[in-house]
C-alpha cells in the first residue's frame, strides 16, 4: 500500500527488521565505549598525580616567583627520576625518593642524597623567608631490623638525618621541623612494588614563616 504526503509518494517498509538491527549494533557500541571510558578514568587520574607530571609544574599559587627562580638556579640538572618538585600551598615541596637517598631499611644518607642536599641547602640559605618541614615516609611493609623496630622509627630517623645534614651545611636549626609518618601518608596505593618504592621518600617542604 502506498501513502502520499502532498505530491511525493512514500513507500511504507514491509520489513523493518534490518533497521532495528542497526539500532541494536549502535547501542552495543555506545555501551562498549562507555565501559572503556569508565575503566580508563582511574588510569588518567593516576597519571595526573604521578611525580613525572608534578615535576613539570612550577608552583603558581603561594610560592613566590622568587623561590621558583631559586629552585631553577640551585637545582637545575638535578630534578628528574627520584627527585622532583611539587606545589605545597604557601610554598613548595622537594621530594627525594629512597632510591637516591637511603639504603633499604636504613637512615644513613647515600652519596647521591648528599650531593642533592648540598644544593638544597644553598636554596634554603638563600630563601630566608621560609622555614623547612622535613617529613619521612615509608611503604606499608612492616620493618623490624637491628636498627628500627617499626616504620615510625625509620621514617622519623630519615627525616632527622636530612635535617642534621642541612644543619652541617649552615641552615639554622630553628628553621627546621622534622616528622615521621611511617606508611600512613602514601602518594600511591601500595599494590605494586613500583608504587611502594615511590611511597618510600623524604619530603622537604619550604613554607613561608608566617604559615607555620
Amino acid at each position: 500500500m502506498k501513502a502520499y504526503a502532498g505530491r511525493f509518494p512514500f513507500q511504507e517498509p514491509e520489513n523493518d527488521s534490518s533497521f532495528w538491527g542497526i539500532i541494536d549494533v549502535m547501542t552495543l557500541m555506545l555501551v562498549f565505549f562507555i565501559v572503556m571510558y569508565v575503566q580508563e578514568s582511574p588510569k588518567v587520574e593516576e597519571v595526573a598525580k604521578s611525580p613525572a607530571v608534578a615535576a613539570v609544574a612550577v608552583p603558581r599559587q603561594g610560592g613566590s616567583p622568587e623561590i621558583s627562580q631559586a629552585v631553577q638556579r640551585h637545582l637545575a640538572g638535578l630534578l628528574g627520576n627520584g627527585f622532583y618538585v611539587s606545589s605545597a600551598g604557601q610554598g613548595l615541596t622537594l621530594v627525594l625518593e629512597e632510591q637516591l637517598s637511603f639504603g633499604s631499611g636504613q637512615a644513613m644518607l647515600a652519596t647521591d642524597a648528599v650531593a642533592i642536599l648540598d644544593r638544597v641547602a644553598g636554596l634554603i640559605l638563600e630563601e630566608n623567608g621560609y622555614d623547612v618541614v622535613i617529613s619521612g615516609h615509608t611503604d606499608d611493609i612492616p620493618i623490624n631490623n637491628d636498627f628500627f623496630s617499626s616504620n615510625w622509627h625509620l621514617s622519623a630517623a630519615r627525616a632527622v638525618s636530612v635535617a642534621e645534614y642541612l644543619i652541617r651545611c649552615g641552615v639554622a636549626p630553628e628553621r627546621l621541623t622534622t616528622q615521621g609518618f611511617a606508611e600512613f601518608r602514601p602518594m600511591f596505593s601500595g599494590d605494586t612494588s613500583r608504587n611502594r618504592a615511590k611511597n618510600r621518600r623524604v619530603e622537604i617542604t619550604l613554607l613561608k614563616k608566617d604559615v607555620l
